[in-house]
């Protein structure tokens, strides 16, 4: 009887846990997003092409240029 009451206690108590727990990880999840300067904002072809360039990715450069990104 008493092991009973104390494993439903025990649950509840694990629940809530969890929950405030997962709470909390959204949260910072949040807090992270917005405090590390996250590029949010879509890029012009042209800004993409610097970037891939500055990277040294050749095969997003080729692609950008294939599709029409301007290279001047």
């Amino acid at each position: 009887m008493i092991s009973n009451i104390i494993r439903s206690i025990v649950k509840y108590l694990m629940r809530k846990i969890i929950k405030y727990i997962s709470i909390i990880g959204i949260a910072c999840l949040v807090l992270l997003f917005f405090i590390s300067n996250v590029e949010t904002r879509v890029k012009t072809q042209e800004e993409q092409l610097f970037l891939a360039v500055e990277d040294g990715n050749a095969q997003e450069v080729k692609l950008l240029l294939k599709n029409g990104a301007d290279p001047n």
